[in-house]
């Protein structure tokens, strides 16, 4: 009896132990019990239950001692590209020659889940005076209903075109599609509910079908109105042998992988001239293709802007297309890849809001300074031969030959050798 009531009260003790958070709390109980076993207080069902107590109550102590940022599964990322841009002079036309350096992308991100259905995502960009102090990204996802969709509230990408990653067409810069198209940087803010797609989970039906409905403050161009009336998208893709790789460096050399989509996009905004005030249309129309398969890549996409100036004006229709195919080559190195590629691009833009980057410096009298005072090319074609150098997946050196030629307009060399170096992190 006297030797139950000393077994019971040290078990008692070792429970009451095993709640204490120290570091060495665990350990000690579990000597203990050992302790116990030897003198035969406990048997071993009785030791093995008591065993197995500890380890739970030890987790538990964990959890509720971790670090809340851990718990988050937070992840912090950034990318950094540093450019060098070279235009050799042309004296018939008076341009002078351009060799600079300059930083394109600067940008620090954070990511995390809030719980298991709910996530958040970051990134802000400090690369320049044109785009500096700018919160790229800032916004939360929920995925209680993933299985038919995801809904996404915030700033974030406003797809109308395809997610057409310039990673993968090897490009330095944005594809001329992508300035025709809604939002400042193809971003905006609001709600939107998306699936599938290479950036919204799996699609719908075997991920064969992918979709984005979104609403949005204010309209695209902001004219005078920041608070006009809302921007509307929808975009349906088709991916009949299951969802693109999303891979935006084209090296995971998938089985063949094939997306038709399109999309639309409708705007209205307030404009005042003098005691008129009316109102103004913007509507986008976007198609695109893409095809990957075993390292190689091709991608398309037309997108139209067409601006309803309500008899102010002439109404503007804005054009642009790009195609491109490029081939990734593993090296005998392991993680280190080697890519090719060739671009093909032409732009017919009537829209001088809309102009950001569509070539190195002014062509002739017809092209203007942007809105963020990059230099324009407003119709035209350009072509684009890239090479590639990856030292890692997220450490890539490009070079690119970009040829420029505008319609009507004097003959001026334009040519530019970019080389830009990528670093994620």
């Amino acid at each position: 009896m006297k030797r139950t009531i000393v077994g019971i009260f040290i078990v008692a003790l070792c429970v009451f132990l095993s709640g204490v958070p120290l570091a060495n709390a665990a350990g000690s109980d579990e000597s203990l019990l050992d302790l116990l076993k030897k003198k035969g207080v406990l048997t071993d069902e009785e030791f093995g239950r008591q065993k197995e107590k500890l380890k739970k109550d030890e987790a538990a102590l964990n959890q509720k001692t971790a670090s809340p940022l851990k718990s988050m599964n937070l992840k912090v990322f950034g990318r950094i590209q540093p450019r060098h841009t070279f235009i050799k002079s042309d004296s018939s036309s008076k341009q002078d020659g351009t060799s600079n350096f300059e930083m394109r992308r600067a940008r620090i991100g954070v990511m995390g889940d809030i719980t298991k259905d709910i996530e958040f995502f970051m990134q802000y960009e400090s690369a320049s005076a044109n785009n500096a102090t700018s919160l790229i990204d800032a916004n939360v996802t929920f995925k209680q209903f993933d299985n038919w969709g995801r809904i996404i509230i915030g700033q974030q990408y406003l797809l109308v075109g395809g997610l057409n990653s310039s990673g993968k067409t090897m490009i330095t810069e944005r594809e001329f599609t992508k300035f025709i198209g809604p939002g400042q940087s193809g971003r905006g803010r609001g709600i939107l509910l998306a699936k599938g797609q290479g950036l919204y989970g799996k699609g719908l039906f075997d991920d064969t079908i992918g979709y984005n409905i979104g609403i949005f403050n204010g309209p695209d161009l902001a004219r005078q109105d920041d608070n006009g009336d809302n921007l509307y998208i929808a975009r349906i893709a088709w991916t009949p042998l299951g969802g693109m790789t999303g891979d935006e460096y084209n090296i995971k050399f998938s089985p063949l992988k094939l997306q038709i989509g399109a999309g639309v996009g409708t705007s209205r905004d307030n404009y005042t001239v003098g005691a008129t005030k009316t109102i103004l249309k913007d509507d986008w129309y976007s198609a695109d293709f893409g095809l990957e398969w075993q390292g190689w890549y091709f991608g398309s996409q037309w997108t139209r802007m067409s601006t309803d100036l309500d008899g102010l004006a002439p109404d503007r229709d804005s054009d642009a297309y790009f195609a491109g195919i490029t081939k990734t080559f593993a090296l005998p190195r392991k993680g280190q890849f080697l890519g090719v590629g060739f671009v093909y691009q032409h732009v017919d833009n009537e829209e001088p809001a809309k102009t950001a980057f569509f070539g190195p410096r002014t062509t002739s009298a017809k092209s203007t300074n942007g809105p963020t005072g990059g230099l324009t090319f407003n119709k035209g074609k350009s072509y684009h031969p890239v090479i590639t150098y990856m030292f890692t997946p997220t450490v890539r050196l490009q070079m690119e030959y970009a040829i420029f030629k505008e319609d009507e307009a004097k003959e001026i060399d334009n040519d530019s050798l970019f080389t830009q170096l990528t670093v994620d992190f």
